[in-house]
């Protein structure tokens, strides 16, 4: 199963799923998971030293949008337009398979007897022989003609399948290379196994299907006959024991009929999602494209169902398309096109499916079954395949940073140490100045945890609202006209604090809403800034 996936790529590791978050709804979590690296107690006291009462700046930092969105893994996109608009675009390929992958020659087991009536005397020419053999083919597919680039033409005559010698030529006038039939010859000695191999790389084969012929291949034998020593027997039987194996082509024509394919099944991981525990997202204009890009020169009809969206917020969504043929046609390219790629789109909107309902739910997967039948009108096809050609099929998710959102939870869980043995540590205060520019408030709570994720405490006592939602302008820009002041202090004091020694991780979870408690619309532009500055003082006793 292939997974589309937004990737965080930072400078600094525990920045994983915070940037998503902020790009909607959580500038809060920017203060511990972001920053964890410069988290560090140690510069407020260093061992050794003498402070009985000591502050530090522990962050001062202004983020942006291109700081979180220039993270993303290069193969998805962010964009914008001329007025700053952001939009995120997840983009995956859920089905791709080569021509060789779905039509392969198989191997064709020809095995002729080349019966000669000797005449008494020996040398003698044998007069021709002509096996009409025709390839059977798994489907039932016609071939009017094969660019072969690798196989062979093999033949295997025990060595006392017939008790005299032979020269035997063979020939096959529908198989040319350079212009030139293939004629090749060897020696059958007498109580000698032959062996003998036909590489057929670079022949053009071309197949006769007229009439009730399907892909027949004429093979010419002529034998010259010699002494072996051995009583002449009649009439004599050669066994050719010939067989085409390994045939690879470079390019193939024909009618290679109906075929369906269930394609395997895949989803798409919308990344930004991916820490939601609870909530709903009402973005306005949620989009979803199925990409067809076929090279192969045959029609193909590609049919969705089982569309749904997965969370673990909330409970599975089917999704409905209404308005737009399905199945969909995928144009392929005509013999004047060999090599290049068709494509063709089918988009789904709140206009023709509910995705913008899938949406709402804060999905992390998208999921679809995916069928195909190759030649859909039926009838006689004219087809053609190289060896390059490609049938995919990608999905692609476009999500305009426009809506709102209402009690969206996020939940991380990061390693964290303080640095410091606790126990002579009196008091301690956190303090954080926000000047927020994000259209998006968040109530924050942070949990200490053991390495076995036992609670040891909580920094918030309550949970606190640290960011509010910068001030919005009207319709239909929504966008942010100043930003928004935040302050806030808590302390910890013994003995909560000696009982924070064992802590190896923290759990961060808010609760986030835009502007006033996600009741109005909003937009996320480039410009948007979150100013954070955070410091800590603490009271030691340490003894000398």
């Amino acid at each position: 199963m292939k997974t589309l996936i937004l990737r965080l790529r930072s400078k600094i590791p525990a920045v994983r799923f915070m940037a998503a978050a902020l790009l909607f709804f959580s500038s809060a979590f920017i203060l511990t998971s972001c920053y964890k690296d410069r988290f560090n107690l140690n510069k407020v006291s260093k061992e050794g030293e003498w402070s009985p009462d000591v502050c530090a700046p522990l962050i001062n930092s202004k983020l942006g949008m291109d700081d979180i969105l220039n993270d993303y893994d290069f193969h998805n996109l962010h964009a914008e337009d001329g007025s700053g608009f952001l939009y995120l675009i997840y983009e995956d390929k859920v089905y791709s398979q080569s021509a060789e992958q779905w039509l392969v020659i198989p191997n064709q087991n020809v095995s002729t007897n080349y019966s000669i009536v000797l005449p008494g005397g020996l040398p003698y020419n044998a007069p021709a022989f002509d096996n009409n053999y025709e390839f059977v083919m798994p489907n039932g597919e016609k071939i009017t003609e094969a660019y072969i680039k690798s196989g062979a033409l093999n033949f295997n005559i025990p060595g006392f399948a017939f008790n005299q010698n032979a020269s035997i030529t063979v020939s096959i006038p529908g198989a040319t290379k350079n212009g030139v039939p293939l004629n090749y010859t060897f020696n059958k000695i007498y109580a000698i196994d032959l062996n003998e191999s036909i590489d057929l790389s670079g022949y053009r084969l071309v197949f006769d299907n007229t009439g009730l012929n399907n892909n027949m291949l004429k093979i010419t034998y002529t034998a010259t006959v010699t002494a072996s020593g051995q009583t002449i027997t009649a009439p004599l039987i050669i066994p050719m024991g010939e067989t085409f194996t390994n045939l690879r082509y470079s390019s193939i024509y024909g009618d290679f009929k109906q075929h369906v394919f269930n394609l395997e099944n895949d989803s798409v991981k919308i990344r930004l999602f991916q820490n939601v525990l609870h909530g709903s997202v009402d973005f306005q204009n949620p989009k979803m494209h199925f990409i067809a890009n076929n090279s192969c020169g045959m029609p193909v009809d590609v049919n969705v169902t089982n569309f749904r969206a997965l969370s673990y917020a909330n409970a599975p969504y089917n999704i409905a398309i209404t308005g737009t043929p399905v199945p969909w046609s995928v144009a392929a390219p005509t013999i004047g096109q060999i090599g290049q790629y068709a494509t063709t789109q089918a988009d789904f909107d709140r206009n023709n499916t509910n995705v913008y309902n899938a949406i709402y739910m804060a999905p992390e997967w998208f999921l679809s079954d995916v069928s195909a039948l190759s030649n859909p009108a039926g009838g006689t096809s004219s087809n053609f395949l190289l060896d390059t050609s490609r049938f995919s099929v990608n999905v692609q998710v476009d999500i305009p940073l426009y809506g709102k959102a209402l009690n969206f939870i996020l939940q991380d869980t990061i390693s964290f140490k303080f640095g410091q043995d606790m126990k002579n540590v009196d008091w301690m205060t956190f303090r954080i100045n926000a000047d927020n520019g994000f259209p998006v408030d968040a109530v924050m709570q942070i949990y200490f945890l053991s390495a076995s994720n036992v609670f040891l405490d909580s920094l918030l006592i309550p949970a606190q609202q640290v960011i509010s939602a910068a001030h919005v302008g009207s319709a239909p820009d929504y966008r942010v006209y100043d930003k928004i002041h935040t302050y806030t202090e808590t302390t910890i004091s013994q003995p909560r604090l000696n009982n924070l020694n064992p802590t190896e991780k923290i759990l961060i979870r808010a609760v986030c809403n835009t502007v006033n408690n996600g009741s109005e619309l909003t937009k996320f532009y480039s410009e948007y800034t979150l100013d954070v500055k955070l410091a800590a003082r603490a009271k030691f006793s340490i003894p000398f």
